[in-house]
């Protein structure tokens, strides 16, 4: 089993957007694997997409997992129930109980992907997590402990599914934490701005102890560290948000350009923290496409050119522009 999480410690990259349409379009060109999306960003978007979009009532759908038979059928649930039982696992864990099938409500997901879905929630557990995490025990890591619930409830389906996509929110909390720390493979989306190549080395930092400072007090890089956990391998950096029709504009090419360059020092300087398989790849804007596409909750290999309504305004959708994010989609997905 692998797992990939989409990771960067910025907003506004394309986290979630490819993180759905990946994992969506990768189980449609595997039908003989079977897929798990995580959701631990406590917006939900990706788990709103993954249950029907705006058109389908992802929302109301999402909503009804948080009293579903009398428990939370989310990330929020297993989390909640483990604070009962912090440093062992949930007597009686059927991971089951916190998983839902998306097929059963958004037909355009195959139903060989199961979701566990994301839930608001999380972030008021936040801080009972994090004191728990800090607690001293004889003879118990609680850090390592409590880190280690999402890689634990991995350990639990192993055998069930093939690959496990993961969709987290920028911070570092410690949920956040959890998702990096049950991961083989990070991928990075980027924008073409300053702020991305402080992200990279935000990045660097926090995962994996590399600083331009001395002094590095890092308790999630020292604590894996010490503990003998392996760290994540960088897969893939996402150049994301290019201009549609130019390519990378002109204005943004010298910053793109240092990303390129960084991303290269790294391999060279760095190796340890890069994938044997580390690529780096532009993604262009996807636009009124990627409009749609969200909408409807469908990835854009499932689109139809021509006129359609988004919430009651009307899009006009070309083949051309369908097949050229529906290739940039197949490019990331080769690659995994």
């Amino acid at each position: 089993m692998k797992t990939y999480t989409f990771w960067n410690n910025k907003g506004g990259t394309g986290k979630t957007s490819l993180c759905f349409q990946t994992s969506v379009q990768y189980a449609i060109d595997h039908p003989q694997e079977r897929i798990l999306v995580i959701d631990l960003c406590p917006q939900a978007n990706l788990s709103e997409l993954m249950l029907g979009g705006l058109e389908g009532h992802g929302n109301a759908h999402l909503t009804g997992l948080y009293s579903h038979g009398g428990r939370r059928v989310t990330i929020g649930g297993y989390f909640d129930d483990h604070l009962k039982s912090s440093y062992t696992m949930i007597p009686g864990f059927n991971p089951h109980n916190y998983l839902c099938l998306p097929n059963a409500v958004n037909v355009s997901v195959p139903n060989n992907v199961d979701l566990l879905a994301g839930d608001p929630y999380v972030e008021q557990l936040v801080n009972s997590m994090s004191a728990l995490a800090s607690i001293n025990v004889a003879n118990i890591n609680t850090y390592i402990a409590v880190v280690s619930w999402l890689k634990d409830f991995l350990c639990a389906v192993q055998e069930e599914y093939n690959v496990v996509f993961i969709d987290t929110n920028p911070s570092f909390a410690i949920y956040t934490q959890m998702a990096i720390a049950a991961s083989d493979f990070l991928l990075v989306p980027l924008t073409a701005d300053d702020s991305s190549v402080r992200a990279v080395y935000n990045l660097l930092a926090l995962v994996y102890g590399i600083s331009a400072s001395a002094t590095i007090t890092n308790t999630f890089y020292n604590q894996m560290k010490s503990a003998g956990l392996p760290l994540p391998k960088i897969h893939m950096v996402i150049k994301n948000r290019l201009t549609q029709y130019m390519g990378a504009a002109r204005a943004y090419n010298a910053v793109l350009n240092s990303i390129t360059s960084l991303i290269g020092h790294l391999g060279s300087t760095y190796g340890q923290t890069l994938s044997s398989a580390f690529s780096t790849i532009d993604v262009r804007d996807f636009q009124s496409t990627g409009v749609v596409a969200y909408a409807q909750a469908k990835v854009f290999s499932q689109l139809s050119a021509g006129n359609t309504l988004v919430d009651g305004n009307p899009v006009q959708l070309t083949a051309q522009n369908i097949q050229n994010c529906a290739n940039e989609v197949a490019q990331i997905v080769a690659l995994l």
